[in-house]
């Protein structure tokens, strides 16, 4: 959800209308006028990546404006719309607003970033986000080692395997699903006789 700078008012997220100012914003929260006649007052779900003219998102201009205030879920969203869309410019945009925000150091909100690089397709930054977490856990390794399976780089996935075992992260039915299929990438038998056997004393 977002909070209203001016009036300390709580929108709730709902199905229709994910963000709103109560009309409480004004001409001069806006450099250009074409903003905020694409603002209008309410920000609809299906436009929460509609660009601002200066290139950025509409929403975080609001943000930067000090018109509205964000919470952790509106990350979380943001990064799940660039995600289901297939939108890897938008969620640049987004993952570099969101790390400069204080929720940074969330490994959940780190973890949907990675899964949003890695699902567009760029695992480079994906494996930077990775490198650059202080904490990472099971769903931090499986989105990386997916993302790597994918991307038909299966000894990078295979590696990101061993070293999650190292860690003593207990693999998910989705990372052995990626490591399995990486094992058949590079056509070893031993290595998918040993992932397969993991995965049954796992249940």
């Amino acid at each position: 959800m977002l909070i209203s700078r001016n009036r300390k008012s709580v929108v709730s997220l709902s199905p229709r209308v994910f963000f709103s100012t109560l009309s409480s914003i004004q001409d001069s929260d806006f450099e250009e006028k074409g903003d905020l006649e694409q603002f209008s007052g309410v920000i609809h779900d299906k436009d929460l990546l509609r660009k601002a003219s200066n290139g950025n998102l509409l929403v975080l201009d609001l943000i930067d404006r000090g018109a509205m205030e964000p919470d952790a879920r509106f990350y979380m969203e943001l990064f799940k719309k660039c995600t289901d869309q297939g939108r890897l410019k938008e969620g640049q945009i987004v993952h570099s607003h969101f790390v400069n925000s204080r929720f940074q150091h969330y490994v959940v909100l780190q973890n949907t970033g990675l899964n949003m690089y890695a699902k567009c397709g760029y695992m480079e930054m994906a494996r930077k986000v990775f490198d650059g977490m202080t904490e990472r856990d099971m769903v931090s390794y499986t989105m990386l080692i997916s993302g790597y399976s994918q991307s038909n780089e299966f000894r990078e996935a295979l590696g990101l395997y061993v070293e999650m075992l190292r860690m003593g992260l207990q693999p998910n039915e989705f990372t052995f699903g990626s490591a399995l299929k990486s094992a058949g990438g590079l056509q070893s038998d031993a290595l998918g006789s040993g992932i397969h056997g993991a995965c049954l004393k796992c249940g």
